[in-house]
């Protein structure tokens, strides 16, 4: 048997169009969500409307596009407009029911850590901790 993962767009989707279904790969998803935030006026950091650009293309599936994701998140210093933003874009695609549902899950335990990051970085080291 083999013990490769398949890429999470050729996953079924649990939630939305109905078993047997293929969800839409992970960077159309995204690129969808900025849209729409575009099209309602809402604001869009920087960090957001990099997904609109070609060079988001070289992404083989969607683990590489939610490694990227997983890395600007979680791997961000500092709580400021861009990392906002980029958990306001996961949030978008983890409650969008065209994305694969492994993707989906992933995206829910991703923001789970990012909005609990600070409280275990404090419980680490209560002195060293500066907001």
């Amino acid at each position: 048997m083999d013990d490769v993962t398949p890429p999470s767009s050729s996953l079924p989707v649990l939630a939305g169009d109905g078993p047997g279904k293929t969800a839409v790969p992970l960077l159309p998803r995204l690129r969808i969500a900025v849209s729409q935030r575009l099209a309602a006026n809402l604001p869009v950091p920087a960090s957001m409307m990099q997904w609109l650009e070609e060079e988001m293309d070289a992404f083989v599936d969607d683990s590489e596009v939610l490694g990227e994701l997983f890395d600007q998140l979680l791997h961000a210093h500092a709580l400021d407009t861009a990392t906002a933003g980029m958990a306001v874009l996961l949030a978008d695609v983890a409650m969008d029911s065209q994305a694969a549902a492994a993707v989906r899950a992933a995206l829910t335990v991703t923001l789970a850590e990012a909005a609990t990051a600070a409280l275990r970085n404090e419980a680490l080291d209560p002195g060293g901790c500066q907001y």
